[in-house]
């Protein structure tokens, strides 16, 4: 069972090390990235109860953009954990179905892009909690020998 547990920490501290790291890493790019004009396509605000009956919101945000002649489309704000903390109110409100955006993308995967160059310090967050699921893994595999 002990070895199942620590299976479990690798993996899921594996997965959530890389996807923030990832993200870190991107975002810290982006603060080199050019920059292009583009325009949102849908802004809004899904409400929907949840299991305890609860109001929640989710906010969608979809952009495009052209680079070269092609054009793409874009969802990210800026590098964060996970999509979670990018949209702020000011955001939402701001952000109108045919308003132009500032868009930047990186130069060498362009649709690759964000509405802000940097990355949030709460991506720091599920990295943290990554490592200490590997630390936590591989003590629990080394303590079954």
């Amino acid at each position: 069972m002990r070895e199942l547990i620590a299976v479990t920490c690798l993996i899921l501290g594996g997965w959530l090390t890389l996807s923030a790291a990832v993200t870190l890493v991107l975002g810290l790019l982006s603060r080199s990235w050019p920059m292009v004009t583009g325009v949102v396509r849908a802004s809004r605000v899904l409400k929907k109860l949840n299991s305890e009956g609860d109001e929640v919101s989710r906010r969608e945000l979809e952009y495009s953009y052209s680079v070269k002649g092609k054009t793409y489309r874009g969802t990210r704000v800026r590098f964060d954990a996970y999509g979670m903390f990018a949209w702020s109110a000011n955001v939402a409100r701001a952000l109108r179905r045919g308003d132009e955006v500032s868009v930047f993308h990186s130069p060498s995967h362009p649709s690759v892009s964000a509405l802000q160059r940097g990355v949030s310090p709460l991506v720091m967050l599920p990295l943290a909690a990554g490592v200490g699921l590997l630390w936590a893994g591989l003590c629990l595999l080394l303590a079954a020998v």
